[in-house]
C-alpha cells in the first residue's frame, strides 16, 4: 500500500495499538519475592536464560499434550461454553484474557488480580505456615516480557509485578486435552501435593450443557505424610470486571468504565458465593459469580473486597476471610477503579489423605449488540440486540451456579468421559490434538449463538452466527465452516442451523435463488463430503 493512503497515519501503515508503548524491562531471577521462613527458598524460579540449567533443561521432549518449561510460554487454554465466551488458563497458572463480554474478537487485555493461592501448616504447629501464589515465572524472560501484547508469549507487566511482591512457585506442568486442562504445581519441599483441573462442560450432542457460561476449577490436594495432619487453604481471587467494555486497557487496575462495583456474599447448603455487579446503571450490562462448592470436610469462606493482588493475598494468609452469612457486601468502588474478591476453601488432611476442592466461576452478559459487534450493516436483517442463547435459560450468573450444582456429576463425568474417549484414540498425537482443538475454536469468540427471539423466522432456537477469523469477515462465512466435518459430528444441530442459513434464511424468494453463491457452493461441497 502506498504511503499517504487514507488508512495510513503520517505515511506509515503500522497498526496502532490500543495500549501505550511501554519502556523495555530487564528480567532477572533475583526479581522474585522469596517466601518467608520456614518455607524453602525458591531460588530456581524462572528467567535463568536460554542456555542455563538452573531451571532444568530447556525445550526437552514431553509426553503428548503436556507442556512445561519454555513450552508454556504461549499457552492460552480456553475455558467456557459454546456461544458464551471464555477465560484463558495461561502458562504461568493464572486466569487471563477474558472474552466473556460479547466481544467480536479474542481478548488480548491483561486482567489484574485473577490467580490462585495456597497456604498450609501442620495442625500441631500453625506457625510453620507456607503460602504461595500458584503462579510460576519460569517463562518470564526479558524477551517475552518485551513482546507486543498481540504476541502469544507476551508476559503482562502485571504478572511480573505480582511475583515481585508475592512468592510464586518453581514450575508448572500443564497437560491440555481439550476441553480439560490439568495443572501440576511444583513447589520445592512443599509438604502437600497439589494439582488443578480446569474445564467447562463439553458433551457431544448436548448443546445446552456444552454452552454454559462457566468455568469449573477442581483442586486435588494430598497429604503424603504418614504421621502428620496438615491444614490446607486454597484461594481463588477474582477481579470484579463489571463495566469493562471487553477491549480497553485495565492492566494497571483502573478503567474509565469502572466505578460503583460491589461484591455481595451469599450462602446456601451447597456453596458459598460472591456476586459481582455494579451500581453504575450506565455500565450495568451483566454480572459474575464466584462460588466454592461445599464438601463434607471443607469450610468455604469469602473475602468480599481487596484493592489488589497483594492486599487479597495478605488477607488470605492472615485468615481475614469469613463465612458468607456473616460477611457484608463491599462498599461501591470509586470512579475508574474496581475491587477484587475471593473464595477460600479450607480443609484438614489426615495423614495420607486426598481431597478435592472445587470453585465455579460463572458469568451473565445479556447485551450483544450489532454496534458492539461491528455489524451495523446487517441492521435490515438482524435486530439491534441479538443477545445470547444462554440468557434464555438463566436470569443471572447465580442461576448458572445453581444449574451447575444441580447437574454437577453429569456435567463433569460426561465431559471427562468424552475427553478420555477422544484422547484414547490411536491417531497420531499431533493430528489428534489438532482435531480435538477445533472444538475450542467453536467455543471461542469466532462463533456465537443468538437468543431465542433472534431465530430469523425459522424455529425458536436462536441462530448460530460467526466470523471467518478472530473478529474479521463477519458474518457467517460458511465456506470456512465447510472446511471441517467436526461440527456436524459432535453438534449436528449447530451444523443444521448453518445449512438452514444457507438455504432458507439466505434464500431470496423474489429472485428464486440463494443470495450468496459462495455460500451455496460451500454448502454443496460440504454435502458431497458428508455423502
Amino acid at each position: 500500500m502506498k504511503s499517504g493512503a487514507p488508512c495510513c497515519a503520517g505515511g506509515s501503515c503500522e497498526p496502532k495499538s490500543r495500549y501505550p508503548v511501554q519502556p523495555k524491562i530487564t528480567i532477572s531471577n533475583k526479581d522474585w519475592k522469596q517466601p518467608a521462613s520456614p518455607a524453602s527458598p525458591q531460588f530456581n524460579q524462572g528467567c535463568c536464560g536460554a542456555n542455563s540449567t538452573c531451571c532444568g533443561p530447556k525445550n526437552t521432549a514431553s509426553p503428548p499434550f503436556t507442556y512445561s518449561g519454555a513450552n508454556l510460554a504461549a499457552v492460552d487454554f480456553p475455558v467456557g461454553g459454546f456461544g458464551a465466551g471464555n477465560v484463558k488458563i495461561a502458562g504461568d497458572g493464572t486466569i487471563d484474557k477474558y472474552t466473556i463480554l460479547n466481544q467480536p474478537a479474542e481478548c488480548i487485555s491483561f486482567m489484574p488480580n485473577n490467580f490462585f493461592g495456597i497456604s498450609t501448616a501442620p495442625t500441631n504447629n500453625p506457625s510453620q505456615k507456607q503460602s504461595f501464589v500458584l503462579q510460576s515465572p519460569e517463562t518470564y524472560t526479558t524477551e517475552n516480557c518485551n513482546l507486543p501484547t498481540t504476541e502469544p508469549a507476551h508476559v503482562p507487566r502485571g504478572s511480573v509485578k505480582r511475583l515481585k511482591n508475592l512468592p510464586g512457585i518453581n514450575s508448572i506442568t500443564l497437560t491440555g486435552k481439550y476441553p480439560i486442562a490439568n495443572l501440576k504445581y511444583n513447589i520445592t519441599n512443599f509438604p502437600i501435593s497439589v494439582s488443578m483441573e480446569a474445564t467447562s462442560p463439553c458433551i457431544p450432542q448436548d448443546v445446552k450443557n456444552s454452552s454454559l457460561p462457566c468455568g469449573i476449577f477442581t483442586f486435588t490436594v494430598t497429604n503424603p505424610s504418614a504421621t502428620e495432619s496438615m491444614h490446607v487453604r486454597i484461594l481463588q481471587s477474582q477481579q470484579n470486571i463489571i463495566g469493562w467494555d471487553g477491549i480497553s486497557d485495565c492492566s494497571e487496575g483502573s478503567n474509565t468504565n469502572w466505578g460503583g462495583n460491589i461484591n455481595t456474599p451469599s450462602e446456601s447448603s451447597t456453596c458459598s458465593s460472591l456476586s459481582m455487579s455494579t451500581t453504575n446503571v450506565a455500565n450495568d450490562n451483566g454480572n459474575m459469580n464466584l462460588s466454592g462448592i461445599k464438601s463434607v470436610n471443607s469450610n468455604v469462606t469469602v473475602i468480599t473486597s481487596a484493592k489488589d493482588s497483594v492486599d487479597i493475598f495478605n488477607k488470605f494468609v492472615t485468615n481475614q476471610d469469613q463465612s458468607a452469612k456473616n460477611a457484608s457486601a463491599s462498599s461501591p468502588s470509586f470512579d475508574s477503579v474496581s475491587t477484587c474478591c475471593g473464595i477460600v476453601q479450607s480443609i484438614t488432611l489426615a495423614p495420607s489423605q486426598t481431597a478435592t476442592l472445587t470453585f465455579v466461576l460463572s458469568w451473565y452478559f445479556p447485551t450483544r449488540t450489532l454496534t458492539g459487534m461491528g455489524l451495523q450493516q446487517w441492521s435490515k436483517i438482524l435486530p439491534s440486540d441479538i443477545g445470547n442463547r444462554y440468557c434464555d435459560w438463566f436470569q443471572n450468573s447465580a442461576d448458572v451456579i445453581n444449574y451447575v450444582l444441580e447437574k454437577y456429576d453429569y456435567l463433569l463425568d460426561t465431559t471427562r468421559l468424552y475427553t478420555e474417549t477422544m484422547f484414547a484414540s490411536t491417531i497420531p498425537p499431533e493430528l489428534l490434538d489438532s482435531a480435538a482443538g477445533r472444538v475450542a475454536c467453536m467455543r471461542s469468540a469466532t462463533m456465537f449463538w443468538t437468543n431465542q427471539s433472534c431465530s430469523l423466522n425459522y424455529g425458536s432456537n436462536g441462530c448460530i452466527l460467526g466470523s471467518e477469523g478472530n473478529g474479521c469477515c463477519m458474518l457467517n462465512c460458511t465456506h470456512v465452516y465447510g472446511y471441517t466435518t467436526l461440527m456436524e459430528r459432535l453438534f449436528p444441530s449447530f451444523a443444521k442451523d448453518r445449512r438452514i442459513s444457507d438455504f432458507v434464511r439466505n434464500f431470496d424468494i423474489t429472485q428464486g435463488k440463494v443470495e450468496n453463491s459462495i455460500i451455496l457452493f460451500s454448502s454443496f461441497i460440504l454435502l458431497l463430503i458428508n455423502y
